[in-house]
Protein backbone atom coordinates (compact mmCIF):
# COMPACT_ATOMS: atom_id res chain seq x y z
CA UNK A 1 0.00 0.00 0.00
CA UNK A 2 2.77 2.46 0.95
CA UNK A 3 4.54 1.73 -2.33
CA UNK A 4 1.40 2.76 -4.25
CA UNK A 5 1.17 6.01 -2.26
CA UNK A 6 4.81 6.90 -2.93
CA UNK A 7 4.40 6.13 -6.62
CA UNK A 8 1.36 8.42 -6.74
CA UNK A 9 3.25 11.23 -4.99
CA UNK A 10 6.24 10.91 -7.31
CA UNK A 11 4.07 10.90 -10.41
CA UNK A 12 2.13 13.91 -9.14
CA UNK A 13 5.34 15.85 -8.43
CA UNK A 14 6.68 15.04 -11.89
CA UNK A 15 3.61 15.89 -13.95
CA UNK A 16 2.11 18.71 -11.87
CA UNK A 17 4.07 21.53 -13.58
CA UNK A 18 2.49 20.62 -16.90
CA UNK A 19 -0.93 21.24 -15.37
CA UNK A 20 -0.41 24.92 -14.60
CA UNK A 21 2.34 25.44 -12.02
CA UNK A 22 5.13 25.92 -14.55
CA UNK A 23 6.21 29.44 -15.50
CA UNK A 24 4.01 30.73 -18.33
CA UNK A 25 5.65 31.25 -21.72
CA UNK A 26 5.99 34.98 -22.36
CA UNK A 27 4.19 36.17 -25.46
CA UNK A 28 6.11 38.54 -27.75
CA UNK A 29 4.99 42.18 -27.77
CA UNK A 30 4.28 43.72 -31.17
CA UNK A 31 4.68 47.41 -31.97
CA UNK A 32 3.36 48.97 -35.17
CA UNK A 33 5.26 51.90 -36.71
CA UNK A 34 3.65 52.65 -40.06
CA UNK A 35 5.83 50.93 -42.65
CA UNK A 36 7.46 48.52 -40.22
CA UNK A 37 6.68 46.34 -37.24
CA UNK A 38 8.80 45.46 -34.22
CA UNK A 39 8.26 42.17 -32.43
CA UNK A 40 9.93 42.11 -29.02
CA UNK A 41 10.68 38.48 -28.09
CA UNK A 42 12.22 39.47 -24.77
CA UNK A 43 15.84 38.66 -25.50
CA UNK A 44 15.85 39.69 -29.18
CA UNK A 45 13.99 42.02 -31.52
CA UNK A 46 12.48 41.05 -34.85
CA UNK A 47 12.02 43.79 -37.44
CA UNK A 48 9.41 43.29 -40.15
CA UNK A 49 9.06 45.64 -43.08
CA UNK A 50 10.37 49.20 -43.07
CA UNK A 51 11.87 48.87 -46.57
CA UNK A 52 10.06 49.87 -49.76
CA UNK A 53 10.64 50.92 -53.36
CA UNK A 54 10.09 54.66 -53.88
CA UNK A 55 7.81 55.84 -56.71
CA UNK A 56 9.49 56.70 -60.02
CA UNK A 57 8.44 60.37 -59.74
CA UNK A 58 10.72 62.58 -57.64
CA UNK A 59 8.98 64.89 -55.15
CA UNK A 60 11.35 67.70 -56.16
CA UNK A 61 13.86 68.23 -58.92
CA UNK A 62 17.46 67.82 -57.75
CA UNK A 63 19.67 70.89 -57.78
CA UNK A 64 21.25 71.52 -61.21
CA UNK A 65 24.74 71.65 -59.67
CA UNK A 66 26.13 70.96 -56.22
CA UNK A 67 28.42 73.55 -54.65
CA UNK A 68 31.19 71.13 -53.68
CA UNK A 69 31.42 69.11 -56.88
CA UNK A 70 30.01 71.73 -59.32
CA UNK A 71 28.22 68.78 -60.94
CA UNK A 72 24.74 67.29 -60.75
CA UNK A 73 24.32 65.02 -57.77
CA UNK A 74 24.90 61.35 -58.48
CA UNK A 75 22.78 60.44 -55.44
CA UNK A 76 19.70 62.19 -54.05
CA UNK A 77 18.15 61.36 -50.69
CA UNK A 78 14.66 62.71 -50.00
CA UNK A 79 13.42 62.80 -46.40
CA UNK A 80 9.68 63.28 -46.07
CA UNK A 81 8.97 64.71 -42.62
CA UNK A 82 5.20 64.16 -42.92
CA UNK A 83 5.40 60.48 -43.89
CA UNK A 84 8.60 59.69 -41.91
CA UNK A 85 10.17 58.15 -45.01
CA UNK A 86 13.56 58.30 -46.67
CA UNK A 87 13.77 57.70 -50.43
CA UNK A 88 17.06 57.23 -52.28
CA UNK A 89 17.46 57.87 -56.02
CA UNK A 90 20.55 57.40 -58.22
CA UNK A 91 21.39 59.30 -61.41
CA UNK A 92 21.81 56.97 -64.37
CA UNK A 93 23.89 57.27 -67.54
CA UNK A 94 21.09 59.15 -69.31
CA UNK A 95 20.84 61.73 -66.53
CA UNK A 96 17.52 60.41 -65.23
CA UNK A 97 17.14 59.62 -61.55
CA UNK A 98 15.89 56.12 -60.75
CA UNK A 99 14.51 54.89 -57.40
CA UNK A 100 16.83 52.60 -55.45
CA UNK A 101 15.35 52.02 -51.99
CA UNK A 102 13.23 53.61 -49.30
CA UNK A 103 13.24 53.25 -45.51
CA UNK A 104 11.01 54.15 -42.58
CA UNK A 105 12.71 56.82 -40.46
CA UNK A 106 12.10 59.06 -37.47
CA UNK A 107 12.15 62.79 -38.18
CA UNK A 108 11.39 66.00 -36.31
CA UNK A 109 7.96 67.57 -36.69
CA UNK A 110 6.91 68.51 -40.22
CA UNK A 111 5.36 71.78 -39.02
CA UNK A 112 6.35 74.07 -36.13
CA UNK A 113 4.07 74.11 -33.10
CA UNK A 114 3.49 77.65 -31.76
CA UNK A 115 2.96 76.18 -28.29
CA UNK A 116 6.53 74.81 -28.29
CA UNK A 117 8.64 77.29 -30.29
CA UNK A 118 11.94 75.84 -29.06
CA UNK A 119 11.29 72.42 -30.54
CA UNK A 120 13.03 71.62 -33.81
CA UNK A 121 10.70 71.42 -36.82
CA UNK A 122 10.77 71.84 -40.59
CA UNK A 123 9.98 75.55 -40.88
CA UNK A 124 10.20 75.63 -44.66
CA UNK A 125 8.50 73.45 -47.27
CA UNK A 126 11.89 72.17 -48.42
CA UNK A 127 15.49 72.41 -47.16
CA UNK A 128 18.44 71.20 -49.25
CA UNK A 129 21.88 70.07 -48.20
CA UNK A 130 24.94 68.13 -49.40
CA UNK A 131 26.65 65.28 -47.59
CA UNK A 132 30.22 66.27 -46.71
CA UNK A 133 31.29 63.02 -45.08
CA UNK A 134 29.97 59.71 -43.79
CA UNK A 135 31.43 58.67 -40.44
CA UNK A 136 31.59 54.99 -39.48
CA UNK A 137 31.20 54.16 -35.78
CA UNK A 138 30.82 57.86 -34.88
CA UNK A 139 31.33 59.44 -31.51
CA UNK A 140 28.62 61.76 -30.25
CA UNK A 141 29.24 65.20 -28.77
CA UNK A 142 26.66 67.17 -26.82
CA UNK A 143 26.28 70.75 -28.03
CA UNK A 144 27.04 72.99 -25.02
CA UNK A 145 23.95 74.95 -24.07
CA UNK A 146 21.84 73.17 -26.69
CA UNK A 147 18.36 71.74 -26.24
CA UNK A 148 19.67 68.25 -25.41
CA UNK A 149 21.81 69.58 -22.59
CA UNK A 150 18.95 71.73 -21.31
CA UNK A 151 16.72 68.66 -21.16
CA UNK A 152 19.45 66.31 -19.91
CA UNK A 153 22.00 68.33 -17.87
CA UNK A 154 24.02 65.21 -17.00
CA UNK A 155 25.06 64.80 -20.65
CA UNK A 156 28.29 66.69 -21.32
CA UNK A 157 31.27 66.35 -23.61
CA UNK A 158 31.73 63.57 -26.16
CA UNK A 159 30.86 59.89 -26.00
CA UNK A 160 32.70 57.28 -28.10
CA UNK A 161 31.00 54.73 -30.31
CA UNK A 162 29.50 51.96 -28.19
CA UNK A 163 29.03 54.12 -25.09
CA UNK A 164 25.64 53.68 -23.44
CA UNK A 165 24.86 57.39 -23.92
CA UNK A 166 25.90 57.50 -27.59
CA UNK A 167 22.73 57.04 -29.70
CA UNK A 168 24.35 57.50 -33.12
CA UNK A 169 24.46 53.93 -34.39
CA UNK A 170 26.79 52.55 -37.07
CA UNK A 171 26.99 55.61 -39.34
CA UNK A 172 26.46 59.37 -39.25
CA UNK A 173 26.03 61.57 -42.34
CA UNK A 174 27.41 65.10 -41.95
CA UNK A 175 25.43 67.49 -44.13
CA UNK A 176 26.06 71.09 -45.22
CA UNK A 177 22.53 72.50 -45.22
CA UNK A 178 21.33 75.56 -47.09
CA UNK A 179 19.34 76.69 -44.07
CA UNK A 180 19.59 78.59 -40.80
CA UNK A 181 22.40 77.92 -38.30
CA UNK A 182 19.97 75.70 -36.38
CA UNK A 183 20.65 73.05 -39.03
CA UNK A 184 24.44 72.98 -38.55
CA UNK A 185 24.24 69.84 -36.39
CA UNK A 186 21.34 68.12 -38.14
CA UNK A 187 22.55 64.66 -39.11
CA UNK A 188 21.25 61.51 -40.73
CA UNK A 189 22.32 58.60 -38.51
CA UNK A 190 21.59 55.13 -37.20
CA UNK A 191 20.07 54.10 -33.89
CA UNK A 192 22.35 51.95 -31.75
CA UNK A 193 19.94 52.02 -28.81
CA UNK A 194 17.10 50.67 -30.93
CA UNK A 195 14.27 50.43 -30.17
CA UNK A 196 14.36 52.63 -27.04
CA UNK A 197 15.66 55.68 -28.92
CA UNK A 198 14.03 54.82 -32.26
CA UNK A 199 10.43 54.13 -31.29
CA UNK A 200 9.81 57.62 -29.98
CA UNK A 201 8.57 60.11 -32.53
CA UNK A 202 10.55 62.99 -31.04
CA UNK A 203 14.01 64.00 -32.19
CA UNK A 204 16.23 66.98 -31.57
CA UNK A 205 16.65 67.62 -35.29
CA UNK A 206 18.33 64.55 -36.73
CA UNK A 207 16.72 61.91 -38.93
CA UNK A 208 17.21 58.38 -37.59
CA UNK A 209 17.24 55.00 -39.32
CA UNK A 210 17.48 51.64 -37.64
CA UNK A 211 21.05 50.37 -37.84
CA UNK A 212 20.40 47.56 -40.38
CA UNK A 213 18.83 50.14 -42.71
CA UNK A 214 21.64 52.70 -42.54
CA UNK A 215 24.25 49.97 -43.04
CA UNK A 216 22.40 48.84 -46.16
CA UNK A 217 22.02 52.44 -47.37
CA UNK A 218 25.76 53.09 -47.08
CA UNK A 219 26.43 49.87 -48.97
CA UNK A 220 24.04 50.86 -51.78
CA UNK A 221 25.57 54.34 -52.02
CA UNK A 222 29.03 52.86 -52.50
CA UNK A 223 32.47 53.99 -51.30
CA UNK A 224 32.74 56.93 -53.76
CA UNK A 225 29.30 58.42 -53.10
CA UNK A 226 30.48 61.54 -51.23
CA UNK A 227 32.95 62.39 -54.00
CA UNK A 228 30.24 61.75 -56.60
CA UNK A 229 27.84 64.05 -54.77
CA UNK A 230 24.95 63.27 -52.42
CA UNK A 231 22.15 65.81 -52.18
CA UNK A 232 19.75 65.57 -49.23
CA UNK A 233 16.30 67.15 -49.55
CA UNK A 234 14.18 67.46 -46.39
CA UNK A 235 10.58 68.25 -47.27
CA UNK A 236 6.90 67.79 -46.47
CA UNK A 237 5.55 67.26 -49.99
CA UNK A 238 2.46 65.05 -50.30
CA UNK A 239 0.48 64.00 -53.36
CA UNK A 240 -3.21 64.85 -53.66
CA UNK A 241 -4.15 61.22 -52.98
CA UNK A 242 -1.98 61.18 -49.85
CA UNK A 243 -3.53 64.43 -48.63
CA UNK A 244 -7.00 62.99 -49.17
CA UNK A 245 -6.09 59.89 -47.18
CA UNK A 246 -4.97 61.98 -44.20
CA UNK A 247 -8.31 63.78 -43.81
Amino acid sequence: MMQCVWRWLLCTAFFLPSFGLADPVAKPTTYEFGRFTVVDHGNWLEIKGGIFTPPPELPYEPSPLLKRTVKPAKHVIFINYVKSELSYYRRGETGEYEPVVGYAVVTPAAYPDPKYPREFALRQAVVRGEVTKIIEKPEWCVLPGGQIQRDHPHLRGCYPYGHKDNPMGEYSFHIAWEASPDWDYVRLHGSRLYPDRFETADTYGCTRLIDPAIVELVDKLGPDAVAEGIEVVAHRQLSLSELAGMK
